[in-house]
């Protein structure tokens, strides 16, 4: 195949959704909660509903980045769109020349479709750069203070004589990214024949996607060659920071690399349009509207007001603190580049990276069997209810659950090291950034370290822990007491007042019975309830042969105090309990590494029967593959709807 059929489109479609700043362009572009089967939004019958958020709201001077030319005669631009808010004028310009004026007289919500001549001379080399400038009507002093239109696709026709192409960027990064990956995959020490092979693989899967819908894929395109400097960010710190061999260190990064290009590529559809995309970016935009003064510092979590009241957590009355540390990297990253809603997709992908990597740095020191690393790091990359969580952009949740790993990992590894005032104090911090970085993190650490403790004492049946576990513990009391005295001590007398409330047993009502995810929506919980038990079960043969397969007694305890501290969790978020404290506890995510590592020695055990075990663990890495999937289909389906509104 070759790029030339991106010199004959016949349209080239962008289907914006609520995405925010997926293509608009400029400080003054806004997003809204436009829901197509209510009100102005409504679907009409034998219509398909394209995602949850189907609009636009337009703002004066927001911009749209449409990379296609028209050569050979004039284009034609077409949007449908309505009027939202008060009437107004909107002036459409293409590359800064004026193309027409959309008159809205009254307050009305049809959808129409607005068309516009673009001459050929209009364009530049990188495409056509739309923007809607808004104007009073005659005899009001203001522009409305609402959004003047709500628009939900765009489309660029080449006419009757012109002839539609792509620009030549979007061609360099469609040949950029699979000449990126062969290099990377021949430096991770890959065979020629296999580096090949996979490059054709993906070029050709990325060919047919912008044959199919050139816009969405070309905002992806654009997106994803972040990931190479991020491998090398990785190798840098496996290299030289915790001193890993070279070949290893340069696999491990290739494979952190792969996994976050598999996955990163849903976030970067531009119909991609997770219900919890919108609060983050407005905690984000107020950090950037805040001049961090005392009052303010703390108003982007979820604060308790005056009398004891609790202040809502979004748009949920849970009532919790609400630590804003993962806003403030995002923040920091919009030095590099001003584009929120890339960076807090990015790291939240990212967070789901590391934790594989975690999972294999893991399953390297608590399982004998040297297969188990990669089995461990493979699971992780498929683990639905992480990427779950990573496609809907819990993106603190996962920022807060690689911290809490990377102490657990600092906690196994660095076991002897504890009783010395170096590894006290490591630990110490550790255990301080696992519970500052996530509320939901701080009742996974505590819960963890009582049930690590509370094993071993029934192990030795000593009225006290050894002294290495004695400095482990001391170390993480010292790190949970710093988290309050940083954040949380602002909250404790609020919540003594609000203890009631938050203890209640009212929280999350459907489904009301134990051992179910109630964290999620009813939808989240169609996509793990088939996929999510499959890895439980994949785990349950190791916890009979843990003597055998775990590499030791310290290997063992961690294992066994990982899971109670799940069970533990998961029991009392149950309506009998305090449902309500625990809402947003996310003991999917806490428990997800672990069970990775035990279906690794499962699996390992499996391959080890000859080609029927391997044929089984190929059969079970193939079904997981397909659940990811369909998981991939439910957040992002912009190129069936793009393909279906073509026919």
């Amino acid at each position: 195949m070759s790029l030339f059929f991106l010199d004959s489109l016949d349209v080239y479609r962008v289907e914006l959704g609520a995405s925010d700043d997926a293509f608009l362009l400029g400080n003054q572009s806004s997003w809204g909660r436009a829901y197509r089967d209510s009100g102005p939004f409504r679907v009409r019958r034998g219509e398909r509903r394209m995602t949850y958020f189907a609009a636009r709201m337009a703002f004066p001077g927001a911009g749209l980045r449409i990379p296609a030319l028209v050569s050979g005669g004039d284009g034609e631009l077409r949007l449908r769109a309505h009027r939202y808010g008060q009437p107004g004028i909107v002036h459409v310009f293409g590359n800064g020349i004026r193309l027409g004026r959309i008159v809205f007289v009254r307050d009305t919500y049809p959808w129409e479709v607005f068309r516009f001549e673009v001459p050929e001379e209009f364009f530049r080399p990188e495409g056509l750069i739309l923007e809607l400038r808004g104007e009073a009507l005659e005899g009001r002093d203001k522009l409305p203070p609402e959004a003047l239109l709500a628009f939900d696709w765009v489309e660029l026709h080449g006419g009757s004589s012109g002839q539609l192409r792509v620009s030549f960027h979007v061609k360099l990064l469609a040949l950029a990214l699979p000449a990126g990956l062969l290099l990377v995959l021949l430096w991770a020490g890959a065979s020629p024949g296999l580096a090949a092979a996979t490059t054709a693989a993906v070029t050709l899967v990325e060919l047919l996607a912008l044959a199919e819908a050139p816009g969405p894929t070309t905002a992806a395109l654009e997106h994803l060659p972040v990931v190479f400097p991020l491998i090398l960010l990785i190798y840098s710190v496996l290299r030289w920071g915790i001193s890993v061999e070279p070949r290893r260190a340069r696999t491990l990064s290739a494979a952190f690399g792969f996994v976050l290009l598999a996955h990163a590529t849903i976030i970067f559809f531009p119909d991609h349009q997770p219900p919890d995309l919108g609060p983050h970016l407005g905690q984000i935009r107020a950090l950037n509207d805040s001049r961090f003064a005392q009052d303010q510092f703390w108003e982007f979590s979820s604060a308790f007001g005056e009398e004891g009241k609790g202040k809502p957590h979004f748009v949920a009355g849970y009532k919790a603190p609400y630590p804003p540390w993962t806003y403030f990297i995002v923040h920091g990253l919009r030095n590099l580049l001003d584009h929120p809603r890339f960076w807090l997709e990015l790291v939240g992908m990212v967070a789901g990276a590391l934790l594989a990597l975690f999972a294999y740095a893991l399953a390297r020191g608590l399982a004998r069997d040297e297969r188990a690393p990669w089995l461990a790091f493979t699971l992780m990359a498929l683990e639905i209810a992480t990427w779950h969580h990573a496609s809907r952009v819990h993106t603190p949740a996962l920022v807060g659950q690689v911290f809490f790993v990377a102490a657990l990992t600092y906690l196994f590894f660095g076991y002897e090291t504890l009783r010395r005032l170096q590894g006290f104090a490591i630990f110490a911090l550790m255990s301080l950034t696992a519970t500052l970085a996530y509320t939901a993190t701080l009742f996974h650490f505590v819960t963890f370290m009582v049930c690590f403790t509370g094993l071993e004492l029934l192990e030795s049946r000593s009225a006290l822990p050894s002294r290495t576990t004695r400095h482990a513990v001391a170390a993480s009391v010292v790190g949970t007491l710093g988290s309050f005295a940083i954040f949380y001590y602002r909250f404790v007398p609020a919540a003594l007042v609000s203890r009631s409330a938050i203890l209640e047993a009212e929280g999350y009502r459907p489904p009301a019975t134990f051992f179910v995810l109630r964290n999620q929506m009813r939808d989240t919980a169609t996509i793990l309830s088939f996929g999510y038990p499959l890895f439980i079960l994949l785990a349950i043969p190791a916890y009979f042969r843990l003597r055998d397969w775990t590499s030791g007694a310290l290997a063992r305890r961690m294992l066994l105090a990982w899971t109670a501290s799940y069970l533990v969790l998961l029991v009392l978020k149950d309506p009998l309990f305090f449902p309500q404290l625990l809402l947003q506890v996310k003991e999917d995510l806490l428990f997800a590494p672990a069970m990775c590592v035990l279906g690794a020695m499962t699996l390992a055990a499996i391959s080890r029967r000859g080609r029927v075990g391997t044929a089984i663990v190929i059969g079970v890495f193939l079904l997981f593959l397909g659940l990811q999937a369909r998981d991939y289909r439910y957040n992002a389906d912009t190129i069936a709807v793009w393909a279906e509104t073509q026919r």
